[in-house]
């Protein structure tokens, strides 16, 4: 895969001198982190809520564009699916929303109990990045590292490498709820 994503974060602290001894030290900090973009659209997603008008059946994947549908196992185009652009949710080629409601408290205070101690203490609330959590997540449960029986042999999809080649398979969704 070949992904990119921005992330963006202000803060704002400021030090209140309310006595010799005591000083607080409020902040807020705002995290803006946008969803990841694959260079060829090799990202899906799925939409639970969807209900098909015509037939009732729950559910469609969401897919960045027309590009994608190449590497999608026929069952998931077969099962329903909706462009990005088209879906109504809000969403663009990374078939997630992006969060904008990231604000974070933050306090700190301290307390000179001398001339050469202080007493320190903080608290404020902490959102994971997706440098954090890399695009492994994503990933671990994207269809295009799904696999299909043919005549008793498993049979990866085009465009991921698999244990039997290499030795490794960096990408891995494990057993489906079925097994």
């Amino acid at each position: 895969m070949d992904v990119h994503n921005w992330e963006h974060g202000y803060f704002f602290q400021d030090t209140w001198k309310v006595t010799p001894k005591l000083y607080p030290e409020p902040g807020l900090r705002y995290e803006l982190i946008t969803p990841f973009i694959d260079k060829n659209d090799l990202i899906a997603n799925f939409d639970p809520n969807f209900v098909n008008p015509t037939t009732g059946q729950l559910g469609r994947f969401v897919i960045p564009s027309t590009k994608t549908l190449k590497f999608l196992d026929t069952r998931i185009i077969s099962f329903g699916y909706v462009l990005a652009k088209d879906s109504g949710l809000g969403v663009g080629r990374g078939t997630v929303r992006t969060d904008t409601t990231d604000f974070s408290p933050r306090i700190g205070v301290a307390y000179r109990l001398g001339n050469k101690s202080v007493i320190r203490g903080g608290y404020g609330i902490y959102y994971p990045t997706s440098a954090a959590q890399g695009i492994r997540d994503p990933i671990a449960t994207n269809p295009f590292n799904q696999s299909i029986t043919k005549k008793g042999t498993v049979t990866p999809l085009d465009g991921w490498p698999d244990a039997t080649a290499t030795g490794i398979s960096p990408i891995t969704g494990g057993p489906s709820l079925q097994d």
